[in-house]
C-alpha cells in the first residue's frame, strides 16, 4: 500500500512530455501508463515471487527494479519508467531521466522537448550525465529480491548483483531439464535426487539417467545379480545366467536335462539334481537299451561290410577298365601324332629340287642364340631323289669367320636312298632376295655351292655330310642391309637335278 501511495503521488507530479506529433503523444502516453501499471503490479505482489535480478540488467523501461529500504526518494525516480534512475542524464532545465528512456525519446533528432516542462533541448549541449545522483542511487540500501524466500541480506544497490549471484535463497531451474525449481542452497540435495541426473550404472558402468536406473537394472543390465527362475539361487550375474542353465555345461540343479542314454533310446528328461537317482533306478532299462543298440549296430556293421566289399570289387574292375582305356588312348594319341607329323612333312616338303626359305631372324639376332644353326625345312631333288636341307650360321662356321655368315647344304638320310647313286655330287644356286623397293628395281644376291662327292648319310654316324660357303656375306650387311626387312630374310636354293644323278 505504501508503494501504491508513492506511485500515486508521483503520477500527480509528472507531466506528460509535449511532442511534435499526435502519434508520438499517443505512444508516449501508452508508454507511461504501462510503466505505472508495471510498478503498481510489482509493489502489490509478494516479495517471495520476485526473481533476483542483476543491478546491471536493464529494466523493461530502463531503470533499476529493486526493493529499496527505506523507499527511494521521488527525485531518484525516472518520470518516464517510474523506476530508480539507471545511468541518470540531467537536462539544463533540471530534470533527470534514465539514459535509455531519454535515448528512446530522442531517437536521431538533434533537438527535443523535455518530457516534463516541454522546453527545447539541444541533444549535444543541454544534456549531461549526473554522476553524483548515480552514486547516491547505487549507495541506497536495498533488500534481496529473494527476501520472501528467507534471505535477510540488505546492502548497497551496487552490491546487489554480487549477492544475487551467490544468494542461497535464489530459485534455480534444474540444469538436467526436470523443470523443478529449488533454492541455490539446496542444489546438492536436488542434484543428488534429480530423476534426470546422468549417472553410471554401479554394475555395468553404462551411462543412464536416474529415473531409468531401476528399469535398467531389473531388465537390461548384463552385470546385475538376478535370481534363477528354475532353482531360485540368487546373486547370479545376468549375462552368466545362460551358462548357469545350459543343458550340457550348466550347474543349475533344476534345469531339465536329457538322460545320458538318450542316444541308446532313453526318452527321459528330468532335473539335473535327480539324474543320479534316475541312473540308479533305471539301470536295467538302460542295459536293455544298450543291448538293443549294440545288436542294431552289429547288424548295420555287417551290412556295411558287405556293401564295402562289393564296392571294392567294383572299384578294382573299374580301375582295370580305366587302365586299359588309358593304354588304348595312349596308342591312339601316338598314332595321331605320327599322322600329324607325316601330314606336316608332306605339306612342307617339295620334290622339285627347289627350296623357298623364309628365315625369321628375330629369335636369333641380339640374343644368346646368335651362334645357333638355323635349319631349313627338308626338300628332295625329285621323287625319288636326294633329301637335302639348308643350314645358315650367322656367326660363321669356324673361328676367324665370326663376322661372316656361313651357308651349307646338308645331305640327310632320305626315303629313296636305296635306289640312288652315292657319293652324291651337284651344284646348288643360292639367291638372296633384295627387299628394298626403289625405282631402279631389286638387286638380288646370287651365289653357288658345289656339292661334290657327298657320301650317303647313315643313322648313328654323327653329323650328316654337308658342303657350303664359309663366307657367304658379312653378317652386318646381311642383317642391316637391303636383304633383311623386319628381321626376315627370303632365300631360294636351286639344285641341279639332271637325270644322271639317279639310277
Amino acid at each position: 500500500m505504501e508503494g501504491a501511495a508513492r506511485i500515486s503521488k508521483l503520477k500527480l507530479s509528472v507531466q506528460l512530455p509535449v511532442v511534435d506529433c499526435p502519434t508520438q503523444v499517443t505512444l508516449f502516453s501508452q508508454h507511461c501508463c504501462a510503466n505505472v501499471n508495471h510498478r503498481m503490479a510489482r509493489n502489490s505482489r509478494p516479495s517471495s515471487d520476485r526473481a533476483c535480478q542483476s543491478t546491471q540488467d536493464v529494466h523493461p523501461t530502463g531503470g533499476y527494479d529493486a526493493e529499496f529500504d527505506p523507499p527511494l526518494d521521488a527525485k531518484y525516480l525516472c518520470p518516464v519508467c517510474l523506476a530508480a534512475l539507471r545511468g541518470p542524464l540531467q537536462t539544463k532545465c533540471g530534470h533527470r531521466f534514465c539514459k535509455m528512456c531519454l535515448q528512446r525519446i530522442i531517437g536521431t533528432r538533434p533537438h527535443v522537448k523535455c518530457p516534463v516542462d516541454k522546453s527545447w533541448l539541444d541533444v549535444k549541449s543541454d544534456i549531461f550525465e549526473d554522476v553524483a545522483v548515480e552514486r547516491e542511487i547505487l549507495s541506497s540500501t536495498v533488500l534481496c529480491s529473494n527476501s520472501g524466500s528467507g534471505c535477510n541480506w540488505r546492502g548497497d544497490l551496487r552490491h546487489l548483483q554480487v549477492h544475487c549471484d551467490a544468494c542461497p535463497c535464489a530459485k534455480l531451474v534444474c540444469p538436467n531439464g526436470c523443470e523443478e525449481q529449488y533454492l541455490r542452497g539446496k542444489s546438492e540435495d536436488h542434484l543428488r535426487d534429480c530423476p534426470l541426473q546422468v549417472l553410471n550404472c554401479s554394475h555395468c558402468g553404462e551411462t543412464i539417467i536416474r529415473k531409468d536406473e531401476p528399469r535398467h537394472q531389473l531388465l537390461v543390465c548384463p552385470k546385475y545379480p538376478v535370481q534363477c527362475d528354475e532353482c531360485g539361487h540368487a546373486g547370479i550375474i545376468r549375462e552368466e545366467m545362460p551358462k548357469h542353465t545350459d543343458v550340457k555345461e550348466g550347474n543349475c540343479p533344476s534345469t531339465l536335462v536329457p538322460c545320458d542314454y538318450q542316444e541308446a533310446g532313453c526318452k527321459c528328461q528330468i532335473k539335473r539334481s535327480e539324474l543320479p537317482d534316475h541312473y540308479q533306478q533305471a539301470t536295467t532299462d538302460h542295459m536293455r537299451l544298450l543291448r538293443m543298440e549294440v545288436t542294431a549296430q552289429k547288424a548295420l556293421l555287417q551290412t556295411q561290410s558287405a556293401l564295402l566289399m562289393e564296392c571294392n570289387t567294383k572299384c578294382s574292375q573299374l580301375i582295370s577298365e580305366i587302365e586299359a582305356m588309358k593304354k588304348c588312348f595312349d596308342e591312339k594319341d601316338k598314332l595321331v601324332n605320327q599322322q600329324v607329323e607325316r601330314i606336316s612333312h608332306l605339306e612342307n616338303t617339295n620334290y622339285n629340287g627347289r627350296l623357298y626359305w623364309k628365315i625369321d631372324l628375330n629369335s636369333y639376332t641380339g640374343s644368346n642364340n646368335s651362334s645357333a644353326r638355323i635349319l631349313s625345312p627338308p626338300f628332295y631333288t625329285s621323287r625319288p631323289g636326294y633329301k637335302l636341307r639348308a643350314c645358315l650360321e650367322l656367326d660363321g662356321h669356324v673361328t676367324g669367320s665370326t663376322s661372316y655368315t656361313s651357308l651349307f647344304v646338308v645331305l640327310q638320310q632320305g626315303d629313296f636312298d636305296d635306289c640312288l647313286h652315292f657319293p652324291f655330287s651337284t651344284t646348288c644356286g643360292v639367291t638372296l632376295f633384295d627387299q628394298c623397293q626403289n625405282a631402279r628395281g631389286n638387286s638380288n644376291f646370287t651365289s653357288t655351292i658345289s656339292c661334290g662327292n657327298m657320301p650317303r648319310a647313315w643313322p648313328g654316324e654323327g653329323r650328316d655330310p654337308f658342303r657350303g660357303r664359309l663366307k657367304l656375306m658379312e653378317t652386318d650387311a646381311l642383317i642391316q642391309g637391303r636383304f633383311c626387312r623386319d628381321g626376315t630374310l627370303f632365300m631360294r636354293i636351286d639344285v641341279d637335278v639332271s637325270p644322271s644323278l639317279h639310277h
